[in-house]
C-alpha cells in the first residue's frame, strides 16, 4: 500500500500486480508519503489494526474499518489488476525462486507464525510440482476481495491493469493533477512466458477460469472503465 496525505490517496496493493513498482513511482511524486503505516486525522494504523495482520498488502475493506468510513471515503482510493490467469504464472516462478529462508525472515505483528507457515508451504510446492498439477493446490488471493468489501459493495473509486500500468496511472493519477511523464519503472520482474505456454489444455483452462471467474470479470469491468477515462493530459493536448 502507500498512502499519501499531501494529495489524499491511498493505494491498495494487491500481490503480483505490480505493485512495488507503483509505490516506487509514488514514493517519487511524494515522498512524505507512507507505506507502513498510516498516520492521518489523528490516527495512526498499522499491521496488528488489520485483520489479516499486514498493512502493506491490506485489503480496501481493513484499511475502510481501521480508518473510519469518514476519513476513508474522503480519500482517492485505487488499485491495479492483473489477469487471474497471468497472476498465477507470476506467483508460480516468484515462489519457485524464492527461499525459505527469506520467508522464515518475515516480519509482523498478527498472525506472523501463521503466515510463515503457509508461506513455507507456498513456496516449497513450486520447487517440486510442475505448474500443470499446483495451479490445482494452490489458493491465490483474489482481486476481487481487494476492492470489494464483505457485502460485495466495491469501495475502490479506479483499477487499473498491470499490462497497461505507465497509460492507467497517468490517467487516474491526472484526477489529482498529477502529472505522469516517466514510464512506471519494472521491479522484482520474473522471466517467463505468457500463461498461454502454460495452459494449453482446454479443461485447465476452463478449470481455472471457473475458480477465478470473478477476478477474470473485475480485470474486464477496469478494461472498460480505463479505456473509458481520459486523461486530462490528453485532454490539454
Amino acid at each position: 500500500m502507500y498512502f499519501s496525505e499531501k494529495y489524499k490517496l491511498l493505494f491498495i496493493a494487491c500481490p503480483k500486480t505490480g505493485s512495488k513498482s507503483v509505490k516506487k513511482l509514488l514514493m517519487e511524486i511524494d515522498p512524505t508519503g507512507q507505506y507502513n503505516t498510516i498516520e492521518f486525522n489523528g490516527l495512526k494504523i498499522t499491521s496488528k489494526d488489520m485483520h489479516y495482520g499486514m498493512v502493506v498488502h491490506a485489503r480496501a475493506w481493513e484499511f475502510k474499518n481501521a480508518l473510519g468510513e469518514e476519513n476513508y471515503n474522503s480519500l482517492m482510493v485505487f488499485g491495479i489488476v492483473r489477469h487471474p490467469f497471468d497472476r498465477l504464472v507470476s506467483s508460480y516462478f516468484h515462489n519457485k525462486a524464492q527461499s525459505i529462508t527469506q520467508v522464515l525472515g518475515w516480519k509482523g505483528q498478527k498472525n506472523l507464525l501463521k503466515r510463515k507457515i503457509k508461506g513455507a508451504i507456498s513456496h516449497t510446492l513450486p520447487k517440486i510440482l510442475p505448474i500443470a498439477i499446483w495451479v490445482f493446490i494452490y489458493k491465490m488471493k483474489s482481486n476481487y476481495d481487494y476492492f470489494y468489501d464483505r457485502e460485495g459493495n466495491r469501495i475502490v473509486k479506479y483499477i487499473g491493469r498491470t499490462n497497461h500500468l505507465t497509460e492507467d496511472l497517468r490517467k487516474i493519477l491526472s484526477v489529482k493533477g498529477i502529472s505522469l511523464k516517466n514510464e512506471v519503472p519494472h521491479i522484482n520482474t520474473t522471466s517467463h512466458k505468457s500463461h498461454h505456454n502454460y495452459f494449453k489444455s482446454k479443461w485447465i483452462v476452463n478449470y481455472l477460469t471457473k475458480k477465478y471467474q470473478k477476478d477474470i470479470d473485475l480485470y474486464k469491468l477496469a478494461e472498460k472503465e480505463m479505456n473509458s477515462l481520459v486523461s486530462s493530459q490528453n485532454i490539454s493536448n
